[in-house]
């Protein structure tokens, strides 16, 4: 469908230029530059209106000038020109990567766009207005910390715009021309006037003063720190900015950073950036206010943009990137939390480099503002057909079945391959479904080789529902876990193995039927996957009646590196689960739906229950009853047809103490019934009176769940037998072949195993036990010689197994014929009837386990220092819980294999745990310091250069290397006595290889010495024009193309130099 995408905005993307640039104008010298090659072609726009130029050539670019392209990246410095053809430009988003100790931020010229026109007379062309490009950091992407890896955003771009000028920073940016190979442009994204993303327009602020802060904002606790003294360029290369602000008291809480957008314009999204050199307790938070009185918190934990790589004391950048932002938000405020002094090592955190919120007139986009974390689920005005179909409108909103549906976004997503992600994700409910649409973005779409519970490797959509304790008061201790009521549902739509899904409830898989389509879009770039959930599968009773539930959503990508993960209220595989963290959604109020069946119950005085009602649409068939206990355990149930007018009655006893007192539940449906109904009724089991007219009354019960190939033990007896005594019984169990298995005698397999069938008292003996595999019947004869016997309550236990192929659901078993006897009279009592839920083989300890052992892992940092583990180690673990995953992922796995993987699982946990490194004394770190002293001194006596008495610049650069790796110990407050020692051999071998590369004239030499001089002599008078010149160029150290007399007082020189400096 032709543009599904359209909704996916580039939304909070604003930031802030290197070292403050946003707004510089253009160098007079390039303001009109005449173009190199290129290809004169104009950009091809999809029918979303949006182009994205990967740069593995320069094929779609207009004209380029002073550039190269090569490996999929242009560096410059230099110009390329776009032109948009029969349409004109509305954005543009360059992705760049650099390596930011490269970059020298004492120059004023970064990446800039411009504006253009063209003169196809002279092929030249003309900047016009520089276009507002704004810097978004991406951490999260960062393989190591010396990247820099960001998005240029534009803001609006003038209506009419054909050519656009990107311009690649002069030399002044780097260090040394050589520098400009670590300043790459990876892609460059336009869109054209066609496309429906918001072009907003941007408040920044690169924190060098406070004049940008809303009135009555106070910074009396804040310092601006600029950085452009010269001699700090490590600081400005760290901070990626000229300035940063920091607390003057980091143990209180700071909202002097308040902003406020221009009158009559309301705020769309927010981007902030600070640094850390530690993992803090809690991150700074984005706070929004339509009055700039009254603010609410709009951070979630999917919001934070966190470094991918170790801290190790040095400062990264931790982002927060708010998409959207409440209707009529003006006020923006960037809140620092107290940390306590324990926590901050000496040092203020965070430091905030970057501020920028887009803006744009109230509502611009078309449609409702989404409120970060919150959203309202509508009634669907019928059944949604499933189909992997929502279509859109012009506008991008749904039409058909979906027309009014809200959505929740998730949207500015990049990948560690730059390939863009998102998903907007509508939803519906009805009576019975949670109908779900998802629009999503993937370049490699519906890709998804798993089935069963190993789908979340895939492509596929998660939702995470929460439906008790939503404000979290009765269980706050589980804000960071699911509860057993809460629930996850994986969809997945794959191209190889077709639609699939799971749902994951208290540490159980279970697969009910959900409909479920996906269709790859046409472009290639994404797919729908559309949904009808069963409201009773995420436990949501009468959603009309206007009740909310804990939403979130997350979408998975298994094409990405180490599987991408992205959610609306969170990020990342841990977070999603905890129920803390999700949204809230609001089920509308609505209407319910009409029944075709009605219901009541009764309790006469002989505590019998009669439900009772009629059909209305149909008549003759068949109604079933399931009546569940306070606890919801099942307590009867029976299927009986109604008559010829609809009407049907179930009269019942329920006695015994294996129930609990209060409000029952009978639930009735049946064929042709619609929309099944229920009615309660309170009750109390009674355990004489309550039998039919003083009969007898069978029982037998189990555990409500049993999981296919697990052992299920039933109880088996009978009430109501009062001061009779009875001391023979016989009775029948019936049960379904298909679902449940018995063990039989290895030597007759009619009769039960001797241990199938125990007496559960004492003086009564199990007499015989027959099966009739066949049929699923099962024959017991039970006797005592005291002819005082009393028979009541429960008498015997039978051994059963949940087949492993019985396939989940109900299954009923009922003991009829039950006959008791003593000398004079044979008694029959009344058939009991229990039903018992098969789930899939339990696999929830395993489950468990997993996600343990992956919190354990997540949490752990390889290395030497106090508290990490040794190198190596993560791998083993991460082995290990690929081994139980795999278990677990195995739907006909059973108990024993679950098991046998549960302990292999806790046993490597158990070793990983105990090989942290213990807390050891504090580290001698003297002799460090003087190699570093030493170290440093070599390195600012050496010359660089190709001559005699010179080192090569690869080998300068290999010794400051190390240098600075031995800082890093240095400034390691858990470095250990080993690690200490192992910098300080590091180092000295660093500086000894250093020495062997001084370029001399006696191969070898680790400094200069008097055979150099006697070397040199031989070649005295020779010239530039020799054959032989080329062995002993480099000792002409003054260029003169011969060796002089200066040439060997030069030598001479630095002989001396040495003895001086020994």
């Amino acid at each position: 469908m032709n543009g599904k995408f359209k909704w996916l905005k580039t939304l909070g993307v604003a930031s802030l230029l290197l070292g403050g640039l946003n707004g510089l104008l253009a160098s007079a010298d390039r303001a009109g530059a005449a173009a190199g090659d290129g290809t004169g072609t104009a950009v091809a726009f999809d029918s979303s209106g949006k182009f994205k130029d990967t740069l593995d050539s320069l094929d779609h670019v207009f004209k380029a000038a002073g550039v190269a392209a090569a490996d999929g990246k242009v560096t410059g410095p230099g110009d390329l020109y776009y032109y948009a053809g029969d349409t004109e430009f509305k954005g543009v988003t360059v992705d760049v990567n650099a390596v930011k100790w490269s970059l020298n931020y004492t120059g004023s010229d970064g990446l800039k766009v411009f504006e253009a026109s063209y003169d196809s007379a002279t092929g030249t062309f003309t900047d016009g207005a520089e276009v507002t490009m704004v810097r978004k950091l991406k951490p999260d992407l960062l393989t190591d910390r010396n990247q820099l890896i960001a998005s240029y955003v534009s803001g609006p771009i003038e209506a009419g715009t054909r050519y656009l000028h990107v311009r690649l920073p002069e030399s002044s940016y780097f260090i040394d021309s050589s520098s400009y190979g670590n300043f790459a442009v990876d892609t460059i994204t336009m869109t054209s006037k066609a496309s429906a993303s918001a072009a907003n327009d941007y408040v920044t602020d690169s924190l060098k003063d406070f004049s940008g802060l809303a009135p009555g904002a106070d910074p009396s606790n804040l310092n601006a720190v600029g950085l452009t003294d010269p001699g700090l360029i490590w600081d400005a290369r760290t901070f990626g900015n000229l300035s940063y602000v920091e607390r003057k008291d980091a143990t209180l809480e700071d909202r002097a950073l308040t902003y406020e957008v221009p009158e009559g314009k309301t705020a769309k999204s927010v981007y902030a950036e600070g640094y850390f050199n530690f993992v803090p307790s809690a991150y700074f938070q984005v706070w929004a206010s339509a009055d700039g009185a009254s603010y609410t918190n709009v951070t979630q934990s999917g919001s934070y943009h966190l470094p991918s790589v170790a801290y190790d004391s040095n400062w990264l950048p931790v982002t927060v990137d708010i998409p959207s932002l409440p209707a009529d938000t003006r006020f923006v405020q960037i809140r620092q939390l107290a940390f306590t002094s324990g926590e901050l090592y000496g040092m203020k955190h965070p430091r905030m480099t970057g501020i920028a919120i887009g803006y744009g007139e109230p509502a611009d986009d078309g449609g409702s503002e989404e409120t970060p974390g919150l959203t309202t689920i509508k009634q669907a005005g019928g059944p949604v057909s499933i189909n992997g179909a929502v279509e859109l409108d012009d506008s991008g909103k749904p039409t058909g079945e979906w027309q009014g549906a809200n959505a929740i976004t998730l949207a500015g997503i990049t990948d560690a391959n730059g390939d863009d992600h998102g998903a907007k994700i509508y939803f519906q409910y009805d009576a019975d479904n949670l109908y779900v649409g998802a629009l999503i973005q993937d370049p490699t779409p519906m890709i998804n080789e798993n089935t069963g519970s190993g789908i979340w490797a895939g492509d596929n959509l998660e939702l995470f529902v929460g439906t008790e304790d939503l404000d979290y008061s009765q269980h706050p201790e589980l804000k960071n876990t699911m509860l057993p009521s809460d629930v996850q549902v994986v969809l997945s739509g794959s191209v190889s193995n077709g639609p699939q899904s799971y749902v994951y409830r208290n540490s159980a898989f279970m697969y009910p039927p959900i409909p479920l389509e996906a269709a790859k879009e046409a472009s290639g770039l994404g797919y729908t996957l559309e949904a009808a959930i069963p409201l009773s599968e995420l436990g949501i009773s009468n959603p009309w009646d206007g009740k909310s539930i804990l939403l979130n959503a997350v979408l998975n990508d298994g094409g990405s590196p180490s599987r991408g993960q992205w959610g609306w209220t969170t990020t990342g595989e841990t977070l999603k689960k905890s129920r803390g963290q999700w949204g809230t959604a609001r089920l509308e109020a609505g209407s319910p739906p009409a029944q075709n069946i009605t219901a009541e119950a009764n309790v006469d005085e002989s505590n019998r229950i009669t439900v009772s009602g009629r059909t209305l649409d149909v008549a003759g068939k068949d109604v079933t009853l399931r009546v569940t206990d306070p606890n919801g355990a099942t307590a009867y149930v029976d299927q009986a047809p109604s008559d010829s007018d609809g009407q049907y009655a179930f009269t019942f006893p329920i006695v015994g103490d294996a129930y609990a007192s209060g409000s029952y539940t009978a639930a009735v449906g049946g064929d042709g019934v619609v929309r099944p109904t229920s009615v309660t009724f309170e009750f109390t089991p009674g355990d004489e009176g309550t039998e039919p007219s003083g009969g007898l009354q069978a029982t037998i019960s189990g555990p409500d769940t049993a999981a296919l190939g697990s052992e299920i033990r039933l109880q088996a007896g009978v009430q109501g037998a009062g001061d009779r005594k009875f001391n023979m019984m016989q009775a029948e169990i019936h049960y379904d072949k298909e679902k449940l298995a018995f063990d039989t005698d290895p030597q007759d397999g009619s009769r039960l195993a001797a241990d199938v069938v125990t007496p559960a008292v004492p003086g009564l003996s199990v007499l015989d036990a027959a099966i009739k595999p066949d049929s699923g019947a099962i024959l017991v004869l039970l006797g005592s010689t005291d002819p005082n016997f009393a028979a009541q309550g429960p008498l015997f236990t039978v051994r059963a197994k949940a087949k492993p192929d019985a396939g989940t659901g109900d299954t009923v078993v009922t003991m009829q014929n039950f006959q008791l006897s003593d000398e004079s009279d044979v008694a029959a009592a009344a058939d009991g009837t229990f039903s018992i839920r098969l789930t899939a083989a339990d696999h929830s300890a395993l489950a468990a386990a997993i996600e343990g052992a992956k919190t354990t892992l997540e949490g752990a940092v390889e290395g030497g220092g106090v508290g990490q583990y040794p190198v190596g180690s993560k791998a083993a673990l991460q082995s290990a819980i690929d081994t139980a995953q795999a278990v677990a992922d195995q739907a006909d796995a059973t108990q024993e294999e679950l098991a046998a993987a549960l302990a292999a699982l806790n046993q490597a946990v158990a070793a990983f745990l105990g090989s942290v490194n213990p807390p050891v004394v504090s580290a001698d770190k003297t002799a460090l310091e003087q190699e570093i002293a030493a170290a440093q001194a070599i390195v600012q006596a050496a010359k660089e250069g190709t001559k005699v008495g010179q080192y090569p610049k690869a080998a300068r650069d290999a010794l400051l290397a190390a240098v600075g790796q031995a800082n890093g110990v240095l400034q390691s407050p858990s470095a250990t006595q080993t690690v200490v020692d192992q910098a300080v051999a590091a180092l000295q071998a660093a500086v000894q290889t250093f020495k062997t590369k001084l370029i001399a004239l006696v191969p070898g030499e680790l400094r200069l010495t008097i055979r150099d001089l006697s070397v040199l002599a031989k070649y005295y008078g020779m010239k530039s024009d020799d054959p032989h010149w080329t062995e002993i160029a480099q000792a002409d150290l003054f260029d003169e193309g011969e060796i002089t007399i200066r040439s060997l007082a030069g030598i001479a020189k630095m002989i001396v130099d040495d003895w001086l400096n020994e």
